[in-house]
C-alpha cells in the first residue's frame, strides 16, 4: 500500500509545493509514501511524523528536500533532523526492533 500512486506520462516529478507537515499515523499496512519512479520534491516541508506505521520500509524511490526537516517517529521522541526521508525510515524501523 502507497499513499501516492497515480502518475502521468507528462512529468518526471511530483512536487508538493505548499505541503509543511506530513503526518502519517497508525497506517499498519503502509509499505512506502510513493513506490513509482519519479521524483518527489517538498520545498516547503518542515516536519514529517511517520507514527506507528511498523510495515513502512522506504518512504519513496526518490526524493527530495534540499534542506533539514523534523523527523517524527514517535508521539513522545524528540524529533532529529534529517533530509534524506529514505534513510530517515530505515533508521526508524531499526530502531522498534
Amino acid at each position: 500500500m502507497a499513499i501516492v500512486a497515480d502518475e502521468s506520462d507528462e512529468d518526471e516529478e511530483i512536487i508538493f509545493d505548499r505541503l509543511q507537515v506530513l503526518e502519517l499515523k497508525k497506517l499498519q499496512e503502509l509499505r512506502c509514501f510513493y513506490a513509482g519512479n519519479f521524483t518527489l520534491r517538498f520545498p516547503s516541508l518542515k516536519e514529517v511524523h511517520v507514527i506507528e506505521c511498523s510495515s513502512m520500509r522506504t518512504f519513496s524511490a526518490v526524493s527530495k528536500i534540499d534542506h533539514l526537516i523534523k523527523w517524527y517517529y514517535s508521539e513522545h521522541a524528540r524529533p532529529r533532523k534529517e533530509d534524506n526521508l529514505n534513510y530517515a525510515v530505515r533508521r526508524t524501523s531499526e530502531e522498534e526492533v
